[in-house]
C-alpha cells in the first residue's frame, strides 16, 4: 500500500488551483462554490459550510443547495440540510436535481426522526430517475425495518437489486432479512453473493456454511445459473475451415473469480457430442459418446489421485498426471456438469458446454480445469456474453475486434498462470461456452475473422468497459458538453442524468446503473477491511488524494483514528469501499455524519471501469446512429490499425 516514489502531489494541480481564491474566471457564486468543494474535501467543514452559504445567498440553481445541503447533513445539521433540500427541490431545472433533492430531504427526516415525511420524500425520488431508485429503495427498506414492517422492507430489497444488482449494501441487508425471516434458500443465495464478492467478510461465510448444512440438499443447485442435461453443438453441423496450419489456440483457465484466479476443483461430470480420445500421459483411451450418459472425473485426496469412471460406473483411468479430454472431430464439445469445488468461493459454478479440448490439471487438494480452444471459437461465447440481445451488427463487429485483439494480448503476455494464457471471468474476458453463444455475435465473428488492433503491428491491450459514463480518459464519449474541468463542473457531471449528446445515452439496451450509480457506504464494514490491511482504528474520513485529469480516483487515503491507509489504484479502493462491487473508479464523496463521527458515505458515481478502451454502451450507441465498426473502434483506439491476422509475434 505504500505510495511509489515520485507519484504526483496528494492534489492534483488543477485540486490546488481551484482551492485559491479568483481562480475560477467567472464570478459570484461558482467561485464561492469552487472553494466551497475544496475546504469540504479536505475536512473543513465549518469553513465549508459558511462558503456553502455564501454560495447560495447569490440565488443559483438547485444543485448548488443540493450540494449545501449534503454539506450541511455531513456536518450533522439535519434541519438546516431540510431546508437546503427543500430549496433545491423549488429551484431544480431538472428531474435529476429534483430526485437528489427527494433524496437528500428523505435522509434528513430520518436524521430528525420524521419518518413519514422522510417516507414521502423517498417515494417522490422513486418515481423521478432510475439512477436513484436503488439508493432511494435501500434507505426506504431501512426505515420499514424500523416499524417492523418485514415484508415491505424485503420488496423494496429487491427492488433495489433488481436495478443495480452490485448495490452491496442492499444486498447485505437482504441477506439478513430473509435468514431472520427463515427464508432459507433466499438467504443462502442472498450470502453466497456476498461471499463471492467479498470472501473476507467471514459473517457471511459463516452463515453461508450454517445454512447449507439446514438446507435438505444441496442449495447450489438451485442457485447455478445454468443446467444442461444434454450437450447443445451439433457434431454433425458442417465447421468452417480452419484460419490456417498456425490458427492461434488459447488456454482458458475455466471456474475462475473476479480476479482471475481459478478454482480448485474435486469432482465433475462430462459429456461429449463426438467421439472422444482420453488422455493422460501414456495413457490413451478412445471412446464413443453415449448420449445422456455422463463420464465423472473425481480427484481421490486419500491417495492424490485422479479417477475417470465411464457412465456404468466402471473405473478407466487412475493417474497422477494431467487428465486431457479431446473431441475427435471440430464441431466436437466437452460438456462440464455438476462441479464441486474445494473450500473457496467467487467463482460461476453453472454447467459449460466447451468447443475445443478440457484438461484437468492435479493440484495438492484437487484440481484445476483448463479449456483449449481456437480462438475464433473462443470468441463466439465472447461476443455472445458481452453485448445484449438486440445489439446492432455493428456495435458487434467492434466486439468481436477488441475481445480478438485481447485475447491475442494475453496469449502473448501471460506469466501468471503456468497451465493457462487467460481466466474465463469478467478479470479477462467473461467465457461461458458454446452456452453463450448467439447467432448475430458469431455472425459478427465470422464476419471480422482475423481482424484485431494494433500499434507497430503487435495486438494491444485492448481494454473494455461496460459503461463510459459519457466520459473515457481521452475525453467526452461523442457530441455533446465537454468534459469538465474543475472540481463543481465534476461535481455536476456526476450528480446529473448522462448528457443526451453522448454516444452512451443512444442505446437502452444496459442498465441505467452502468451510466449512473449512488452508493450509501457504512463505516463497520469499511473499517474492517481497511483495518485488515492497517490498524488505523474507527474511520474518520475518505479523502481523495489524487484523481486523473479527468477526474477518475487514483489514489485515496482511509483517514482513521490511528492512522491512514494510503490505497493506490482502482483494485485497492475497491477493496476497500465495495470488494467486486465498486463499478467504477470516477466518483465523488459526501460524508453523512452524526455528532459521534461520520457514519455513512455517499458515492455519486459515473460509469462501469476505468474509462480506458472500449466502451460497449458507447459501441452499441453508434451503431445506432449508423456508425459502422471502424469508425467505433477509431473511437476508442484512435492510434491503432485493424490488420488481417497472422501479425508479428513476439
Amino acid at each position: 500500500m505504500k505510495k511509489p516514489a515520485g507519484m504526483r502531489p496528494a492534489l492534483t494541480a488543477l485540486a490546488l488551483a481551484l482551492a485559491l481564491p479568483g481562480a475560477s474566471a467567472r464570478a459570484g457564486f461558482v467561485e464561492d462554490a469552487q472553494q466551497a468543494l475544496a475546504a469540504q474535501q479536505q475536512g473543513r467543514r465549518k469553513e465549508a459550510a459558511l462558503l456553502w452559504r455564501k454560495a447560495t445567498e447569490q440565488n443559483p440553481d438547485g444543485f448548488i443547495w443540493d450540494l449545501r445541503g449534503w454539506s450541511d447533513l455531513g456536518d450533522g445539521d439535519a434541519e438546516a440540510a431540510r431546508q437546503d433540500f427543500l430549496m433545491g427541490i423549488d429551484r431544480a431545472t431538472a428531474t435529476s436535481t429534483q430526485a437528489e433533492a427527494n433524496l437528500g430531504l428523505g435522509l434528513a427526516a430520518l436524521a430528525l426522526r420524521k419518518p413519514e415525511p422522510g417516507l414521502a420524500a423517498l417515494g417522490k425520488a422513486l418515481l423521478q430517475t432510475p439512477f436513484v431508485i436503488p439508493a432511494a429503495s435501500y434507505e426506504t427498506a431501512l426505515l420499514a425495518l424500523k416499524q417492523g414492517d418485514n415484508l415491505k422492507a424485503l420488496a423494496f430489497l429487491r427492488q433495489a437489486l433488481s436495478l443495480d444488482p452490485l448495490h452491496l449494501e442492499s444486498l447485505r441487508a437482504l441477506a439478513r432479512l430473509a435468514d431472520t425471516l427463515k427464508r432459507k434458500d433466499e438467504a443462502w443465495a442472498a450470502y453466497a453473493r456476498l461471499a463471492q464478492l467479498d470472501p473476507g467478510d467471514s459473517r457471511s461465510v459463516d452463515r453461508l456454511k450454517a445454512l447449507a448444512r439446514s438446507i435438505p440438499g444441496d442449495p447450489s443447485q438451485g442457485l447455478a445459473p445454468r443446467r444442461l442435461s444434454l450437450p447443445l453443438l451439433d457434431a454433425s453441423a458442417p465447421a468452417k475451415p480452419p484460419l490456417g496450419p498456425e490458427e492461434p489456440r488459447l488456454r482458458v483457465a475455466l471456474f475462475s473469480d473476479g480476479h482471475g484466479a481459478p478454482a480448485t476443483l474435486t469432482q465433475i461430470s462430462f459429456l461429449t457430442n463426438a467421439p472422444f480420445r482420453l488422455e493422460a500421459g501414456a495413457q490413451t483411451i478412445n471412446k464413443e459418446t453415449t448420449p445422456g450418459d455422463p463420464w465423472r472425473l473425481v480427484f481421490r485426496p486419500e491417495r492424490g489421485v485422479l479417477e475417470v469412471r465411464d457412465g456404468a460406473g466402471n473405473l478407466r483411468l487412475t493417474t497422477q498426471q494431467t487428465v486431457r479430454i479431446i473431441p475427435l472431430v471440430r464441431q466436437g464439445s466437452v460438456l462440464v456438469k455438476n462441479a464441486v469445488f474445494a473450500p473457496g468461493s467467487g467463482f460461476d459454478p453453472g454447467d459449460r458446454e466447451l468447443r475445443g479440448s478440457f484438461e484437468a490439471h492435479p493440484t495438492g487438494d484437487g484440481f484445476l480445469a483448463v479449456n483449449e480452444v481456437p480462438l475464433e471459437d473462443y470468441l463466439y461465447s465472447v461476443v455472445g456474453a458481452a453485448l445484449p440481445q438486440g445489439s446492432p451488427p455493428e456495435a458487434l463487429k467492434a466486439q468481436a475486434v477488441a475481445a480478438r485483439t485481447l485475447a491475442l494480448w494475453y496469449r502473448q503476455h501471460s506469466s501468471t498462470m503456468a497451465i493457462a494464457q487467460l481466466c474465463d471471468s469478467p478479470a479477462c474476458q467473461l467465457y461461458a461456452g458454446v452456452n453463450a453463444e448467439m447467432r448475430h455475435a458469431s455472425d459478427a465473428v465470422s464476419s471480422t475473422e482475423g481482424l484485431v488492433l494494433t500499434r507497430a503491428g503487435q495486438p494491444l491491450k485492448a481494454l473494455q468497459q461496460e459503461d463510459c459514463g459519457g466520459l473515457t480518459e481521452t475525453g467526452p464519449d461523442g457530441p455533446g458538453p465537454a468534459a469538465p474541468t474543475t472540481p463543481l463542473e465534476l461535481e455536476r457531471f456526476l450528480h446529473a442524468a448522462p448528457a443526451a449528446g453522448r454516444y452512451d445515452m443512444a442505446q437502452s439496451l444496459l442498465p441505467a446503473a452502468d451510466a449512473r450509480w449512488i452508493r450509501l457506504l457504512c463505516e463497520k464494514p469499511l473499517r474492517r477491511r481497511a483495518n485488515q490491511l492497517k490498524r488505523i482504528g474507527k474511520i474518520l474520513r475518505l479523502q481523495v488524494a489524487r484523481r486523473s485529469p479527468l477526474g477518475r480516483v487514483e489514489a485515496l487515503d482511509v483517514v482513521g483514528r490511528r492512522g491512514t491507509l494510503a490505497l493506490e489504484g482502482f483494485q485497492e479502493i475497491q477493496e476497500v469501499l465495495s470488494p467486486g462491487s465498486l463499478r467504477s473508479s470516477l466518483f465523488s464523496i459526501v460524508s453523512l455524519r452524526k455528532p459521534a463521527g461520520p457514519v455513512r458515505w455517499l458515492l455519486f458515481g459515473a460509469g462501469s471501469g476505468q474509462g480506458q478502451g472500449f466502451c460497449r454502451a458507447g459501441a452499441i450507441g453508434q451503431a445506432a446512429l449508423g456508425r459502422d465498426f471502424r469508425q467505433i473502434l477509431s473511437v476508442y483506439f484512435p492510434d491503432a490499425s485493424i490488420e488481417k491476422l497472422p501479425v508479428k509475434s513476439r
